[in-house]
């Protein structure tokens, strides 16, 4: 009686001769199990540098330039693991949070409160400027341009 060998994908048990083997030594029991065990186990390709992690932490340097970023850095971890923002989400809320809504910095501890108030004011003016964009004046519409007011946006 033939070796039997357990195929790496689905589990089955099948004789060695009629068994795919790979290179470094893994039994398949059929073409579609050796392709997808291929698929599974391809090697990641590397992740590019994280500019908005960069952009993050260089804002936080410019709020605060004593700031203690061994724990900054365990705490904005600890925030995309527990309440799913990005750094660019959190970027964004520490801005409007600061130049907005007017709060002072003290830490970014203060994320996970502002985060959904900054995200919803960010969406809010994403669809201002469409509806803006869309707009055609008519005939009859009168506009008014000031160039005297300078704005300053989050970008």
């Amino acid at each position: 009686m033939p070796k039997q060998v357990k195929c790496r994908q689905c589990g089955k048990t099948i004789n060695k001769p009629a068994a795919i083997q790979l290179p470094n030594g893994y039994y398949m029991c059929s073409e579609q199990c050796r392709d997808e065990w291929i698929a599974a186990h391809a090697p990641k390709p590397k992740q590019p540098p994280n500019d908005d992690r960069k952009a993050l932490l260089t804002y936080i340097r410019q709020l605060d330039p004593n700031a203690n970023f061994m724990v900054i850095t365990a705490q904005l971890k600890r925030m995309i693991a527990d309440y799913g923002m990005t750094y660019a989400g959190m970027r964004y809320a520490l801005w409007w949070s600061v130049n907005i809504a007017n709060k002072p910095y003290k830490g970014i501890s203060i994320l996970p409160y502002v985060y959904n108030d900054a995200k919803d004011y960010w969406q809010w003016q994403q669809r201002m400027k469409k509806q803006v964009g869309d707009w055609m004046p008519q005939d009859d519409d009168a506009v008014i341009i000031r160039r005297d007011v300078e704005e300053d946006v989050f970008v």
